[in-house]
């Protein structure tokens, strides 16, 4: 790998966590998701749909759902507007 420094975007998330932490990375402790449920976050963020994300991971939109609903979980999120705003605004904040 050319001697360069790779890390799974939960790794990253932590990391990033603990260098920069604000009122928005305590509020959201990514650390706790698997890097699936942190890859689907992302997308989540990024602006892609439930079925797009689908078709980017070759997963069903069922199990997306369900992804959903875990992120909404670990995250104390009350609904899929405040999953989507929380996602969009991780993502805006360059933390990916």
């Amino acid at each position: 790998m050319n001697g360069g420094i790779h890390l799974s975007p939960r790794m990253a998330a932590r990391l990033l966590q603990n260098i920069f932490p604000d009122s928005a990375s305590r509020a959201l402790d990514l650390a706790k998701l698997t890097d699936r449920e942190l890859q689907v976050f992302q997308l989540l963020g990024s602006g892609l749909s439930t079925i797009e994300i689908s078709k980017h991971l070759k997963l069903s939109p069922k199990t997306i759902e369900t992804y959903r609903e875990h992120l909404k979980d670990k995250l104390a999120l009350s609904d899929a507007s405040a999953l989507l705003r929380a996602a969009t605004l991780w993502v805006e904040s360059g933390r990916i």
